[in-house]
């Protein structure tokens, strides 16, 4: 029998975890779990939120500001992947002594979960919100405790790394973040060229595109 509004399908702890860390309840404030198409694409998206947090830390730990380190991410739309977030991840926490093999040899539980997470919940999340094809209950329900268990485990392998939860207040984090330098060479230190900010087209830009298009409607 497939799941229904009414049936539990976290995982054990979720709940508990998941009050606990602000990073993750602030982001699922609200959102209703019975609308399982609704809670699993909030959830998948706190996923990727949760993969991008930890190449900001990475910046902060290489002594980039907040400010520099958030518009990188801003700017560079990652997505994590299979090869080329494994190589940020590595450049970036070389100053640690560890890298993406290190960290997920930690858990079989964690790279169990994030080959699940690449070859199944990544995809249905990806149908839905292209319209490709629905899902049912099911397979959300799946999905959803696949996103559960894998934020859970990254968060568990990544504590002993940087000193805390990536799903927490990083201000948590013993030792802290070491204070940023103005004007760090992000693209070095990341490998990564810079890249121009997007959307490359402005809000008001669109705005006038918008009304001129409007104003055609009309006429």
């Amino acid at each position: 029998m497939g799941p229904t509004a009414q049936m539990v399908i976290n995982v054990p702890d979720w709940a508990f975890w998941s009050d606990s860390r602000t990073f993750v309840s602030r982001d699922l404030r609200g959102i209703d779990q019975a609308n399982l198409k609704v809670y699993f694409q909030a959830l998948h998206g706190l996923t990727e939120a949760v993969f991008r947090r930890s190449l900001l830390v990475g910046l902060r730990m290489n002594q980039v500001l907040f400010k520099d380190a958030e518009t990188w991410l801003h700017d560079h739309d990652e997505t994590p992947d299979r090869k080329e977030f494994p190589k940020k991840f590595d450049r970036l926490y070389s100053i640690r002594g560890t890298s993406w093999a290190k960290v997920t040899s930690q858990s079989e539980s964690f790279r169990c979960a994030l080959s699940l997470w690449h070859d199944y919940s990544k995809i249905i999340r990806n149908h839905l919100a292209h319209a490709i094809r629905p899902y049912s209950d099911e397979w959300l329900a799946c999905a959803i405790q696949v996103d559960q268990i894998l934020l859970m485990d990254f968060d568990l392998v990544m504590e002993p790394v940087i000193g805390g939860s990536l799903s927490d207040d990083l201000t948590k984090l013993v030792p802290r973040l070491p204070k940023g330098i103005p004007a760090q060479d992000v693209p070095k230190i990341t490998g990564v060229k810079q890249r121009k900010p997007r959307p490359t087209l402005s809000l008001g830009g669109a705005q006038a595109e918008v009304s001129r298009l409007m104003g055609m409607r009309i006429t």
